[in-house]
C-alpha cells in the first residue's frame, strides 16, 4: 500500500510558550487581534488574555456609519465580557465621536458612544492597568 507525501503546515505561533505568543500579539490593533481569536480555541484563549490592549486603529469600513460604529462597539462589548478579569497591562484608546448630522443627533449619538466605552475603560482599570492612554 502505497501513501502519499503528505504536507504538514507547521502552526508557529501556537508552538510557541504562552508569555511568548501573547508578546507577540501585544503588536496587533484590536482588529487584527479579533481575527486572531476566531482561528482556534487556543488562539482565543490568548486573544482574551492578552495584556496590551489598543483600541486606536479600526478598518474606515467599521466607523464610516452610526451603524457600523455601533456593531464595532457591540462586538467590543462582548470581547470584554469574554475576556473577564484577566490582566491588561497597557490600554490604548482612541475614539473621535464625529458625525456630519443636525447638531442634536450628534450629540445624541455621541452621548451613546460615551456610554458605551466608559465600561471598557472602567473594565481595564478593575483590571489594575498599569498604562492607561485614552
Amino acid at each position: 500500500m502505497a501513501f502519499a507525501n503528505k504536507v504538514v503546515n507547521v502552526d508557529r505561533l501556537s508552538a510557541l510558550p504562552h508569555e511568548i505568543a501573547l508578546h507577540i500579539l501585544s503588536f496587533l490593533s484590536i482588529s487584527d487581534l479579533t481575527r486572531v481569536g476566531i482561528l482556534s480555541h487556543r488562539f482565543r484563549a490568548l486573544y482574551l488574555s492578552t495584556p496590551i490592549l489598543s483600541f486606536t486603529e479600526f478598518p474606515s469600513e467599521s466607523i464610516r456609519t452610526s451603524n457600523k460604529r455601533l456593531e464595532l462597539m457591540s462586538s467590543s462589548d462582548r470581547f470584554f465580557t469574554r475576556r473577564g478579569q484577566n490582566k491588561v497591562q497597557s490600554f490604548s484608546l482612541y475614539w473621535v465621536c464625529e458625525y456630519h448630522f443636525r447638531e442634536t443627533a450628534t450629540q445624541r449619538c455621541c452621548s451613546v458612544e460615551k456610554s458605551r466605552i466608559m465600561p471598557w475603560i472602567e473594565n481595564a482599570v478593575n483590571c489594575n492597568v498599569e498604562k492607561l492612554h485614552v
